[in-house]
């Protein structure tokens, strides 16, 4: 019984070994049997023409303007200055100024409030004063280096100009020439961007804070706030 199986296996290992052998000498066969063909250059040349005008792209075709000009690359998306930052910054930087240096700065969700006091910016109405002026000159190099959007927003104290006096029909009016004399002053002074100009006449008295002294009070109800948003401006 043992005599057969050992002949069964020897005979299943022969068998495999032939095989084996034969597949060999049929690669053998197949590969010599290549490298003895002569490559047709015509056929070939044919084919690499055909595949070049497949995959090549013309070097002189005109690149659509419109695609580039909506393309992520080439859209040059400005980034806004973040608020939080930007007040502490503000904070330090105009603290050695005489009229920036009374500025109450407030961050009010998505909007940065740079309160000008109106003694410190004005004489009487919304003419300015010297001190005022250059001031000006100073804040507007400092926002010409932000994308942020700008506004200015002008107020009145409670009965400024009251039945017409310094020349304005009413407190909103006032207000309004206040506003845009400092948005003047701030493109005088070099800020090359749009700005908002918004007069609250004397609305907004009762928003200042009831800790502020009497004197406090008066100067920044005739304040102009520079409000610095959180978006970047429109081009």
């Amino acid at each position: 019984m043992d005599e057969r199986t050992d002949l069964h296996e020897s005979g299943t290992a022969a068998w495999m070994i032939t095989f084996a052998d034969l597949v060999v000498l049929m690669l053998t066969f197949f590969v010599l049997l290549f490298s003895m063909t002569t490559m047709k250059t015509d056929t070939w040349q044919a084919v690499s023409r055909a595949l070049s005008r497949t995959v090549q792209t013309d070097a002189t075709q005109p690149v659509n303007d419109r695609s580039m000009e909506h393309s992520i690359v080439a859209r040059d998306v400005p980034f806004a200055m973040n608020l939080t930052y930007l007040a502490a910054v503000l904070e330090e930087t105009l603290a050695a100024d005489p009229v920036l240096g009374r500025a109450r700065i407030a961050v009010d969700g998505d909007r940065l409030l740079l309160a000008l006091p109106g003694d410190a910016l004005f004489g009487q109405g919304a003419a300015f004063s010297p001190a005022g002026q250059a001031s000006l000159a100073s804040l507007a190099g400092k926002l010409t280096t932000l994308t942020n959007a700008v506004a200015v927003a002008g107020h009145a104290a409670p009965g400024e100009a009251k039945g017409g006096a310094g020349g304005f029909a009413s407190p909103w009016e006032l207000s309004l020439a206040r506003a845009a004399a400092v948005a003047n002053g701030l493109v005088q002074g070099g800020y090359g961007g749009p700005i908002t100009v918004l007069g609250h006449g004397d609305s907004r008295s009762a928003d200042l804070p009831a800790t502020l002294s009497p004197a406090e009070r008066a100067s920044l109800a005739r304040r102009v706030d520079v409000v610095i948003y959180e978006g970047a401006r429109s081009r």
